[in-house]
């Protein structure tokens, strides 16, 4: 009887509030409580927009690096290739400055660490390898947009920027961080400054983020470094003599 008892209290007090409680107070407090439902509703509606921006940005992003780094490879298929034309070195330089813009594309939508890292390290391979691209690889008569102004260190020092950038910022990407110690390590070579790039190397060596293979060939590079600083010496060729041998015959 109690358990009956407090079942038909319970009901009649949920009736009074329905009844009674409900209308007053939302005729005092309604126009409260419905702005903030709206502000609630509203509030989730931006977060999911906002996510679902964040992740089509995100998508562009990953297309845009993939793009610029394709590019990056066919760039530098086309300066393997031997055969240097008007037409040719215009298409390099052009393709060098859209793989350029691609990576700036990615590094203006604000992404995501990796991304950034990986668009930063794409801008220092592109001028790394302007700057060791024969000089006519990159003469054209064509109107071409792209970086043709700059010398041979003009290029380096680009480069040189690009992969300390990473260093500076993106520590946490090993695989960028790696690839641009050697990068600098490649540029002091291009300066014949063989203790500057054994220091790069030194840094590979010592990384402990760094994989066996990749300490490896720091080593061996770092060991080619004593063949560079020794300047090739030429010996000069024996002329044969036509004169006759003035020994005493015996």
């Amino acid at each position: 009887m109690k358990h009956e008892r407090k079942e038909q209290l319970e009901a009649n007090d949920l009736e009074v509030f329905l009844r009674v409680k409900l209308p007053k107070i939302w005729k005092k407090h309604g126009n409260t409580i419905l702005m903030l439902f709206l502000v609630v509703c509203a509030a989730i509606a931006f977060w999911n927009y906002r996510q679902r921006q964040l992740k089509k940005l995100e998508g562009l992003t990953q297309n845009n690096l993939a793009i610029g780094w394709d590019s990056l490879r066919t760039l530098q298929r086309q300066f393997l290739v031997l055969e240097i034309n008007d037409s040719m070195n215009a298409n390099r330089l052009q393709l060098a400055q859209q793989t350029l813009e691609t990576f700036n594309a990615v590094l203006s939508s604000d992404p995501k660490t990796p991304a950034k890292a990986w668009a930063t390290l794409g801008q220092g391979e592109v001028f790394w390898l302007l700057a060791n691209a024969p000089a006519q690889s990159l003469e054209t008569s064509q109107p071409v947009v792209g970086p043709t102004t700059s010398t041979t260190e003009g290029y380096l020092e680009q480069a040189e920027a690009a992969y300390k950038q990473v260093l500076a910022n993106y520590t946490d990407q090993s695989k960028a961080v790696v690839t641009s110690l050697f990068g600098l390590a490649a540029i002091e070579e291009n300066r014949n400054a063989f203790d500057a790039a054994a220091t790069w190397y030194d840094k590979v060596i010592d990384l402990t983020s760094a994989t066996e293979a990749e300490k490896a060939l720091a080593r061996r590079r770092k060991v080619l470094l004593d063949e560079y600083k020794q300047p090739l010496i030429i010996k000069a060729a024996t002329q044969p003599t036509s004169q006759p041998s003035t020994q005493p015959s015996t």
